[in-house]
């Protein structure tokens, strides 16, 4: 683990995140076992003050060694000015409101053509103070693999079903990291097609357009939920605080509904 993400790491301790959205929200609305569970996780961050051991599923190894390649894939096939929010920063960038304990974690910005942007010698951004108030949109990347691979990329299955479907897989964390970015109005989801080792067969570019899919969305077409979702992180951290039974969650919220 370099530098970059161990600091990322230590910021995130005890903290909502735009990633976790789906572990605290429910159909039903109410708080389930699952959601309470990973209260309990929040809790114990908040007291020991260390992160999670760094265990890496095969998924999320994949999705991390080609997250670099899908923003080169954009930088190469995209007209838009696009930063990747590791690589091209100082820091693995972890926007936060504080008031709530709440961050989020975009994997890039679209950023309009005249941002003031300064390097360093590592040619590195350093302001990205300066930088948030320019971004025009919040990137998201996934990588996809296995069955969903070959749907995702048929020229048979129409853009707007694929738009839908991709929507409805990962609102949650996309309205998160709206969020975490009042000014912002939309997202886009990147759909990367990875260079999958074994596959020796598999010698195109990572940069070959038939890598990608771009989604784009817009605040509106999230309605209500991104308030809904930072309702509910205000109550869970309210919660939090007071010390109460985390198992008597449920009785707490009946009340405030």
């Amino acid at each position: 683990m370099d530098k970059k993400e161990y600091d990322w790491h230590l910021k995130k301790v005890g903290k909502f995140s735009a990633s976790c959205i789906d572990k605290i929200t429910s159909a039903s609305g109410k708080w389930t076992q699952g959601n309470i569970s990973y209260l309990y996780h929040i809790q114990y961050q908040r007291k020991n003050k260390i992160p999670d051991a760094q265990a890496k599923s095969y998924a999320m190894k994949l999705g991390v060694d080609n997250e670099p390649y899908a923003f080169e894939w954009m930088k190469a096939n995209l007209n838009d000015c696009i930063l990747h929010c590791d690589t091209d920063f100082t820091e693995k960038i972890f926007v936060e409101i504080k008031e709530i304990e709440y961050g989020a974690s975009p994997d890039g910005y679209v950023i309009s053509d005249n941002s003031p942007i300064k390097r360093n010698e590592k040619n590195e951004i350093t302001n990205h103070d300066e930088i948030i108030h320019n971004i025009e949109s919040l990137i998201e990347v996934k990588c996809v693999v296995g069955e969903n691979m070959y749907w995702m990329f048929s020229d048979t299955v129409p853009y707007e079903k694929k738009r839908i479907s991709v929507f409805t897989e990962h609102r949650g964390q996309m309205a998160g990291q709206l969020l975490a970015f009042p000014n912002v109005d939309s997202i886009a989801l990147m759909v990367y097609l990875p260079q999958i080792g074994e596959n020796e067969y598999d010698c195109d570019s990572p940069v070959d357009p038939r890598r990608g899919l771009i989604f784009h969305y817009n605040r509106k077409e999230f309605g209500t939920y991104i308030q809904e979702i930072e309702d509910r992180i205000r109550f869970a951290n309210d919660f939090l605080i007071s010390g109460e039974d985390l198992d008597s969650i449920n009785d707490f919220y009946k009340v405030k509904k």
